[in-house]
């Protein structure tokens, strides 16, 4: 019995005395990686227009940490990633920048810290509907269907208005606008079933879309995001749509997302909108399969 208790006692403590070795500091080395990253061209040129003028990263590898895992997802093409952040700084950080009256300073104390892509959309367990971006506590945008760009296609393509929608609940996180606005359509939101009520219900109704009619933060951002994407043609179509009754509920909200953006953030959605149909036309000239980066 002695004889074992020594044998247990002598590896026991070549055991221990092989373990503290191993956690000894091995010099400088380090367990976490602290190497510097290789850049591609089109990170280089994230960093040069993007996080130089207004400290955005753009996230456009998937990364689980910043996706919703209740959602199935894919990851956004690399070369529609590279059209989407190119288009994306044309049709909103430069069209902002352009009529804000801090120019530069407006977009970036207001844009969100982070965007992620995401090659598909991300639909809901119920498959009934599907999230098209999402604005997260003013700080990150994620913009779905990434894959399904068409750069040339922008009066036709969900991210255009996407995008403006998401800032466009930034700003109301950081200024409110009139509690009026609630008041035009009281009682005909529907939370949970806005999607049962067709396009040409919801613009009877007073709304820019179905989804405006779900709650009074979202009609506020459609009615703001419609108004400046869409062609004169467009917007004209809707009221037709709308009809005389929804028609001017339509346009009675429109006054107070106007009086909001010029008294709150001295914007000019009028001219907004000029500066973006502008630059949506000047894209249809524009190469986007060599964009240089």
């Amino acid at each position: 019995m002695k004889k074992i208790i020594h044998y247990f006692l002598a590896i026991f403590t070549v055991v221990a005395f092989h373990s503290c070795e191993k956690d000894e500091p091995d010099g400088n080395n380090s367990i976490f990686d602290t190497s510097t990253p290789e850049l591609n061209s089109f990170d280089v040129w994230l960093r040069e227009n993007y996080v130089a003028p207004y400290n955005i990263r753009v996230y456009y590898q998937l990364r689980d940490i910043e996706t919703d895992f209740d959602y199935n997802v894919i990851p956004a093409d690399f070369q529609k990633a590279k059209q989407m952040a190119f288009l994306l700084k044309y049709l909103w950080l430069e069209a902002y920048e352009e009529v804000a009256a801090d120019g530069v300073h407006f977009v970036r104390a207001n844009a969100p810290r982070i965007m992620h892509y995401l090659g598909s959309a991300e639909w809901s367990p119920d498959v009934q509907t599907m999230r098209l971006g999402v604005a997260e506590g003013g700080l990150k945008i994620t913009i779905s269907e990434v894959n399904d760009l068409i750069p040339k296609q922008i009066s036709s393509q969900r991210f255009f208005n996407t995008i403006h929608h998401e800032f466009g609940h930034i700003l109301n996180q950081a200024k409110n606008y009139s509690t009026d606005f609630q008041k035009i359509s009281a009682g005909k939101y529907m939370p949970a079933q806005w999607q049962l009520r067709g396009e040409a219900a919801a613009a009877a109704d007073g709304f820019v879309s179905s989804y405006g009619g779900s709650q009074p933060e979202e009609d506020f951002v459609e009615v703001l995001a419609r108004y400046i994407t869409y062609t004169p043609a467009q917007w004209n179509a809707k009221l037709t749509q709308a009809g005389e009754t929804g028609g001017e509920i339509i346009l009675t909200k429109l006054n107070i997302v106007k009086k909001y953006m010029q008294d709150m953030w001295g914007v000019d959605i009028d001219e907004l909108k000029a500066v973006i149909q502008r630059r949506a036309n000047e894209i249809q000239f524009m190469d986007f399969d060599n964009l240089g980066f």
